[in-house]
Parts: C-alpha cells; sequence; structure tokens
C-alpha cells in the first residue's frame, strides 16, 4: 500500500519557491466568481471585530516573522473580505498579518472572497 500523500503542493510542482509564481499558480480571474489571489498593502486591512484570538506566543510570533521575512516569504495567503474605500477586513490569518508587521513587510498574500457577515 502507497503511504505517501498527493503531492508536494506548489513547491513541489516545479513552480519554484517564490511568492510570484505562488500567485500565479493561483491566480483566479477577477469576474470568475469565488476569491482572488492578490498582494494587499498591510496598512489596507484591518482586523475583524468577529476575531476569536486574543492572545499570541511572542517568541513563536518573532519566529513566523523571521521566516515571512526569509527567501521563501509568505508561504499562505491570508484571507480577506473587501470594503469600501479599497480597504479589506481580515477574515483569517491573524498571526500571519501579525508576523507581517513585525517583518516589517508592506504588503502580504491574501485570498479576497465576497462574504457577508453572517457567513
Amino acid at each position: 500500500m502507497n503511504k505517501r500523500g498527493l503531492g508536494g503542493g506548489l513547491l513541489g510542482q516545479g513552480r519554484g519557491s517564490n511568492v510570484a509564481s505562488m500567485l500565479e499558480a493561483l491566480a483566479v480571474t477577477p469576474g470568475g466568481g469565488g476569491e482572488q489571489l492578490r498582494e494587499v498593502p498591510l496598512r489596507a486591512i484591518a482586523r475583524s471585530p468577529y476575531q476569536p484570538r486574543t492572545a499570541m506566543d511572542p517568541a513563536r510570533l518573532a519566529e513566523l516573522a523571521v521566516s515571512m521575512a526569509g527567501p521563501a516569504g509568505v508561504l499562505q495567503p491570508v484571507l480577506l473580505r473587501p470594503l469600501p474605500g479599497g480597504r479589506y477586513e481580515l477574515l483569517a490569518g491573524e498571526r500571519r498579518l501579525e508576523a507581517a508587521k513585525l517583518a516589517k513587510l508592506r504588503s502580504i498574500p491574501a485570498r479576497v472572497r465576497e462574504v457577508d457577515d453572517l457567513e
């Protein structure tokens, strides 16, 4: 019986290890419904009032920030929903957002999804 997984993900598919190639590989055509993947400036992202996380381990956050500042960058995008005025609300990825700020990144890869408060 084969105990291996399905594959190595994006990085195992010969697409390279940088964020630009990841964004290209995952891009959803605008207007096609569903999510869009893009680089979003950190200053345009607001925390959700529904965020259940209240505390983060500073050592683990610093470790994640160092990783994000390295050559691999941010490996998993955050999930956002658009707000009026070109801003976004964070739906998932609170630790990644805080680590990106700590790493002094200007933007972060994000999936943008149209959802309402109930969703």
